[in-house]
């Protein structure tokens, strides 16, 4: 829902930036790496089947952003993400619905505030996974390409494709995707080491 420039739900100029800033870091086998140095084929760590694994991606997609203004959110793992009001979390939010204190995935958010963004482009990635997540500064959060699978054709693997229709009839029930109660946290996160079992 589209509310007002100042609560981040309504980018100025930019209606379609939905994605991240090019420097988010992206974990993949390797080692994190800037979300806008992925391509198709480069492998990423999603969660597949209940497990995280790593999966090629699907797609990429990079759009021009005029006049955006994104949340810049501060993580209590010390990572800063900037990524567009409208950018889906695993949990079925948007970025834009995040505040001071709440959870994104595992980690909690130290900081929200909303800052011009300073880029010419907004990027994202669809992992070829059942759920379409990756892992951005620790946190795992959703794609907004999901939501594109059919325009994107038949490279994108069925998996996504039948996400993407469990999002769109609010039906999404995977374990993953459920916002935990305070103090329940997700099977393959370590607590102990702040850190996802990948």
């Amino acid at each position: 829902m589209c509310l007002t420039i100042a609560d981040g739900t309504c980018p100025r100029g930019c209606k379609m930036c939905v994605c991240a800033n090019p420097d988010t870091p992206i974990a993949t086998p390797g080692g994190t790496r800037n979300i806008s140095e992925l391509h198709v084929g480069d492998l990423v760590y999603s969660v597949d089947h209940d497990q995280v694994v790593p999966v090629p991606i699907a797609a990429v997609r990079q759009r021009p952003a005029p006049s955006h203004v994104v949340p810049q959110l501060l993580l209590d793992n010390g990572q800063v993400l900037q990524i567009s009001a409208r950018h889906p979390t695993a949990d079925n939010r948007t970025f834009g619905e995040l505040r001071a204190g709440d959870r994104l995935g595992e980690l909690r958010i130290k900081t929200v505030k909303l800052v011009t963004y300073q880029h010419a482009f907004t990027y994202d990635i669809l992992p070829a996974s059942d759920t379409g997540f990756y892992f951005a500064g620790g946190a795992m959060i959703g794609s907004t390409l999901i939501g594109d699978c059919n325009e994107l054709g038949s490279d994108v693997p069925e998996a996504p494709r039948a996400m993407a229709d469990k999002c769109r009839n609010r039906k999404m029930s995977h374990p993953f995707c459920v916002r935990k109660p305070e103090g329940e946290s997700n099977p393959l996160w370590n607590s102990s080491q702040r850190s996802w079992r990948i």
